[in-house]
């Protein structure tokens, strides 16, 4: 076998090798059988993540005369590039909620170390809720004296925002606090909450952040629906 041959069978065996690696082959034939609708909706979601799908479809059905708002309960990267026509500046009577979780919904705070935890990202949750209403703690059944709220600063340090007392109340797992997120002026800040009880927090024992959605389905004039996506007015 010369030179050429082998050199040539080799760059064969190679690419036979990519191709098994890659799933090449079937990717072409995936993106061959969809069409460009089905491809965004198995990449993006219908009514779930993006939920590009969704979008697509109230773009088609509805010819938007102006660029609806757009509010997604779930973070996800930009998703204007979907529905939005530069062209259009009409102020829209339409509001398009996606991935819409209720009323009241909850956040599991994130342990860091005893009596501390973290709700994250607090920014984006400013963009989707008006208050923060309770606390609750799993299977603790010893009271809390008192729940802190603070944000890190520039240099590194704490900054209190907020010190709620419950000694002179018989809390034992829900606890009250009702405040407007918008108050702590999160910015691109974390949020962290001290949470001061007689005997120690398990690391094992769940904290859930109860909050209030800017929100409520039931007094909006709803346009059209898809599982937890809406169009209101």
């Amino acid at each position: 076998m010369n030179k050429k041959i082998f050199l040539n069978s080799l760059i064969i065996f190679f690419f036979i090798i990519l191709l098994f690696k890659t799933n090449l082959t079937k990717n072409i034939i995936s993106v061959y059988n969809l069409n460009e609708k089905d491809r965004l909706i198995r990449n993006y979601g219908y009514c779930g993540g993006e939920s590009i799908g969704y979008l697509k479809y109230l773009k088609k059905k509805f010819n938007f005369e102006s660029n609806p708002k757009i509010i997604n309960f779930i973070h996800t990267p930009p998703i204007n590039w979907s529905i939005y026509n530069p062209n259009k500046y009409k102020k829209s009577d339409y509001l398009i909620i996606l991935n819409y979780p209720g009323k009241i919904f909850e956040k599991e705070l994130v342990y860091l170390k005893e009596n501390f935890y973290e709700i994250k990202d607090p920014y984006y949750l400013s963009t989707i809720s008006e208050y923060l209403l309770k606390i609750s703690l799993e299977n603790h059944k010893s009271p809390i004296k008192e729940i802190n709220f603070y944000k890190n600063s520039d240099k590194g340090k704490l900054n209190l925002l907020k010190k709620i007392d419950y000694r002179a109340k018989n809390y034992v797992e829900n606890y009250p606090i009702k405040l407007d997120i918008k108050e702590f002026n999160i910015g691109e800040n974390r949020l962290f909450v001290e949470i001061i009880a007689n005997s120690k927090i398990q690391k094992t024992n769940k904290i859930k952040i109860t909050f209030q959605s800017i929100i409520d389905i039931e007094t909006s004039k709803i346009i059209n629906s898809k599982e937890n996506c809406y169009l209101v007015k």
